[in-house]
């Protein structure tokens, strides 16, 4: 059964599911070059829909599954007359509809159980406890159930509205009610945000403890999922053996949930677990044919202090670059930190970088006893990291950790194996592939387009090395 997952509101996003395994994800403000792509606006709306009809041409989906409420946008042409019926629909709903002559399967799943869904069914996990938390979803902020033989029950829909008192301190600092990710950066220096920050954490360890704890699981999805120290706290004491994150946690994997749950709803089947590399590497491949690059050059152009940016495969899910659209630099001086704000990233100098570390080698580094390959878990600095790694550590003495296994990505994987074998150090500086204010980079002319406006030393373009000439 091939399913076609939608979520056309802010950080819109398609998802194409097939046989409860994700083929492909489409997040529109990376096409469009507009972050947190809104559909809910005339030209934007056609956009979405030209997006819409490409990934259904040629796949012939048998379901398309859409995530939470639809705010009076119908889908184009997919089925409007059924679309039309779900508009205020907020439990899960199924109808039969018509596409390009052909019946389909339309299903309509609430926000929250999209979120769940995600994290929980893109890892085949069938049995645990549930927390969605964010900014706000089909009239909620918060939601708890269970997940118990595959089936997601006893939703309940609970007060706690911390999505939103990130959202409106962000608003109130910055003028931007998206720039959540800065106020947690802020943390370590502002009392008001470091208070918020506590509240977050203590708030979801309530919250886990009032749980049933009929299961050794706890899935933690939703926006606020992307909190690493309150992640981190819930990982050591919510009294949990696993806790399950998923990277495209946010409402910008909600089409993935909901093409998941509608596979798990009408076949009564759990999808099949994904494996790192498939959870983090959903989006596009571009053609980047070219030479020249090896894991060994890049290592040694970092180690001499060069800034690299990296592009290969196929583009990550959800907000953190992972090793496919990085930035990638030294972490041995803390100057390195502030060129890259100053020269490439032009941010706030408080900002952190985060590191990207060789998996076996994490714990000699960070206190960090469970891998991180999402980079969604913030832990402590050991003492070696501080003094031979200063730019990877925040200024209060965390970072939040990527992993690296060579099966999850053999190029970065590679490199900084290198980079290890040359300094010492085995982590490299790892951040998003853009320009402030920009999405990260989709395409190859999106990649050399910002290595050409930025700071940047040099470039590897599929395994194509490009640098610029030094002045």
């Amino acid at each position: 059964m091939k399913v076609l997952g939608v979520y056309a509101g802010h950080d819109a996003n398609l998802a194409l599911v097939e046989g409860g395994r994700l083929l492909r994800h489409i997040e529109m403000e990376r096409v469009s070059r507009s972050k947190h792509f809104d559909v809910r606006s005339g030209e934007r709306r056609k956009l979405f829909a030209s997006r819409v009809a490409a990934a259904v041409e040629g796949q012939s989906p048998d379901v398309i599954a859409n995530a939470g409420r639809l705010w009076g946008f119908k889908l184009a042409d997919l089925c409007p007359e059924v679309w039309s019926r779900f508009a205020d629909v907020r439990g899960v709903a199924t109808e039969e509809g018509e596409l390009d002559g052909r019946t389909v399967t339309c299903v309509s799943v609430p926000h929250h159980v999209a979120h769940i869904a995600y994290t929980a069914y893109i890892h085949g996990v069938s049995d645990a406890e549930c927390i969605s938390v964010d900014g706000g979803g089909d009239f909620a902020a918060t939601v708890t159930a269970r997940l118990e033989d595959g089936r997601i029950e006893g939703l309940r829909i609970r007060p706690e509205c911390i999505g939103q008192l990130w959202s409106s301190q962000a608003a109130y600092r910055y003028g931007d009610r998206w720039a959540a990710g800065t106020v947690m950066a802020e943390a370590a220096l502002d009392p008001v945000c470091a208070e918020l920050q506590h509240l977050t954490e203590v708030t979801l360890l309530r919250i886990a403890a009032e749980l049933p704890h009929k299961s050794d699981k706890l899935v933690l999805t939703g926006g606020v999922a992307l909190n690493g120290l309150a992640s981190m706290r819930l990982a050591a004491e919510a009294g949990y053996e696993r806790l399950v994150l998923a990277p495209a946690t946010g409402d910008c994997g909600l089409s993935i949930g909901a093409a998941l749950y509608a596979h798990a709803h009408l076949t009564g089947e759990t999808p099949p677990a994904h494996d790192d590399a498939q959870i983090m590497y959903a989006g596009r491949s571009y053609d980047t044919a070219g030479d020249g690059a090896d894991a060994e050059g890049v290592a040694r152009l970092l180690a001499a202090g060069r800034i690299v940016g990296l592009y290969q495969g196929r583009a990550e899910s959800g907000p953190r670059a992972l090793g496919n659209r990085s930035i990638l630099a030294d972490p041995r001086s803390r100057a390195m930190h502030d060129r890259l704000n100053a020269e490439v990233k032009h941010r706030e100098p408080f900002r952190p970088y985060a590191p990207a570390c060789l998996a076996e080698e994490a714990t000699h580094w960070f206190d960090l006893a469970i891998p991180s390959p999402y980079m969604m878990l913030i832990a402590e600095a050991r003492e070696r990291c501080r003094r031979e790694a200063p730019a990877a550590v925040h200024l209060d003495g965390t970072a939040r950790v990527q992993t690296v296994r060579r099966d999850d990505n053999p190029f970065l994987y590679g490199i900084i194996r290198e980079f290890g074998a040359i300094t010492g150090v085995p982590m490299v500086l790892n951040t998003s592939f853009n320009r402030r204010g920009e999405p990260i980079v989709e395409t190859p002319q999106d990649a050399v387009a910002c290595f050409e406006s930025t700071g940047m030393d040099a470039l590897v373009l599929g395994r194509r090395l490009m640098e610029k000439r030094k002045q």
